[in-house]
Order: structure tokens, then sequence, then C-alpha cells
């Protein structure tokens, strides 16, 4: 469940930097294991990894 935390910028877009990324692969697996379909790729998309605390 996805909540909405009180970083909207001015422009009404939530921007949080990363440091670092999943691969296209990991991208692409997590991708089809949400959506179900095995025809999707990462190369469009990136997923941010938040840093450990």
């Amino acid at each position: 469940m996805a909540v909405r935390l009180g970083c909207i910028g001015e422009d009404g877009v939530d921007f949080e930097p990363f440091e670092a990324f999943l691969t296209a692969d990991e991208t692409t697996d997590r991708l089809r294991s949400w959506t179900g379909n095995r025809e999707l790729t990462g190369d469009g998309f990136r997923v941010g990894l938040k840093p450990k605390s």
C-alpha cells in the first residue's frame, strides 16, 4: 500500500534522489512479477534503492 508523504514539490511532482538503482534485469524481473506480463522489459524504467539507515 502506497503512503503519500508530505514531500510533493511546488509542481505537484514527488521527487526523491536515489544513490543507487536496480539494474535493468532486476527491474524487468520486478515488473514481470508485479504485472504478470512476461513480455515487459525494464529497459525504460529505473527503480531507486534507498540507502540503508
